[in-house]
């Protein structure tokens, strides 16, 4: 019984917090810092550019990144709902 209860922890807790929230707290810091950098580069580009600069790449690179969070929890999240509800 005791082997049964440590199982579900570790299944529940252990596996959900490093298969689907480490890595999705690490990606979306790292997607923070990135995207904070690209804004900072753009505002420096429009500061220093004698023509008009849209920065409409760093928007683009912005947008895939979103993508990749999305993706992150639209394909892991499903699997640990299963994975709970079959415990």
């Amino acid at each position: 019984m005791i082997q049964l209860h440590l199982q579900v922890i570790y299944l529940n807790v252990f596996y959900t917090s490093v298969v689907l929230i480490l890595p999705l707290v690490l990606v979306l810091t790292l997607n923070v810092c990135v995207i904070r950098a690209l804004q900072e580069s753009k505002r420096r580009l429009r500061l220093s550019s004698l023509e008009h600069y849209d920065g409409r790449s760093e928007t683009n690179i912005t947008v895939v990144m979103v993508a990749i969070v999305l993706e992150l929890v639209l394909c892991h999240t499903p699997d640990r709902v299963l994975q709970v509800c079959v415990i």
